[in-house]
């Protein structure tokens, strides 16, 4: 695997909140005289998750993807980011939008919204959360993306309603309704975080993960307890968000990804992003949960790999 390097920035928001964010390369040969960089392939991580649930991923397509630049950031309420506004004037709740303005700032900052020539491409790669957030940011940012060609777009393991409703039981089986919001919340604030690692390592993956990988995710949801009272706030608000109008309207290329032996969804439920966006195409890891990137870097990277450099789907 080709050597990589990492550089670490900070970006702060327009309410003051710092993002921590970290972008990987395949380091330059002395013979290589043109380091221009191709592709953009930034990941948005889930709830309660970080840019580190991606360390198994960055460097490995960093390496295989030539002139592509891997980007991971801390989305706020998260690990390294801030957790509050120091803006006097923000009295902005935790919210899927507020993290979509998050992700359009983290775009200007790096200027990956100029469209500057047809050669250079930025992917976008959600996982859970960061699906709705990129579908946010997609939703309130039309008019702008609607001029950039060189968008690809790839979800992962997301439906796009998570809250029960009398015409639609592709919702969340765990929770999804009042009761259930209120029981995470409540359990957030009593559990302190001490059971919640082993919890979500148990729905959210089929396979084993390395030791030293649940030690790290053990470690990076630590660093969210000084915002369990957002956090909470930002589920109820995600689980109650409904993309069925918003996920038409999306028209660039769409790898969508499901876990075959998922326990948050069914793949039925997963398969309705890829068919609600207007060129979708599903795809599923049969063994693999809701974190399939972190339980089968193998599997993952390859299909990334190949649809950020030819667009095979």
């Amino acid at each position: 695997m080709t050597a990589t390097s990492s550089e670490v920035v900070t970006v702060t928001t327009d309410d003051g909140v710092s993002l921590y964010l970290e972008t990987t390369t395949a380091a330059s040969s002395t013979e290589e005289k043109d380091s221009t960089i191709v592709n953009n392939i930034l990941f948005v991580h889930g709830w309660l998750n970080s840019r580190r649930f991606w360390d198994r991923n960055v460097q490995e397509i960093a390496s295989r993807a030539p002139k592509s630049r891997c980007i991971c950031y801390d989305q706020r309420y998260h690990s390294e980011s801030s957790s509050s506004s120091s803006s006097a004037s923000s009295s902005s709740l935790p919210s899927i939008p507020l993290l979509a303005n998050d992700l359009k700032q983290v775009i200007e900052f790096l200027k990956l919204d100029k469209n500057n020539n047809d050669t250079s491409w930025l992917t976008l790669i959600g996982s859970s959360m960061g699906c709705n957030v990129i579908w946010s940011y997609i939703n309130e940012n039309y008019l702008v993306l609607s001029e950039m060609n060189n968008l690809k777009l790839v979800f992962i393991d997301q439906s796009p309603y998570m809250f029960k409703a009398i015409d639609w039981n592709h919702y969340n089986k765990g929770i999804h309704d009042e009761a259930g919001i209120k029981w995470l919340q409540n359990f957030l604030q009593d559990d302190k975080l001490q059971t919640f690692t082993d919890l979500n390592v148990k729905s959210s993956s089929a396979i084993p993960l390395p030791n030293d990988i649940l030690n790290m995710l053990e470690g990076e949801t630590q660093k969210c307890l000084p915002a369990l009272t957002q956090l909470g706030l930002l589920f109820e608000d995600l689980v109650k968000r409904d993309y069925r109008m918003i996920l038409p309207q999306i028209s660039y290329p769409v790898l969508n990804i499901a876990g075959g032996a998922e326990k948050c969804y069914t793949k039925e439920s997963v398969y309705k992003v890829g068919s609600l966006v207007q060129d979708g195409v599903n795809i599923t890891h049969p063994d693999a949960g809701h974190w399939l990137y972190l339980e089968d870097p193998a599997w993952f990277n390859e299909r990334i790999v190949r649809f950020v450099l030819k667009g095979q789907r």
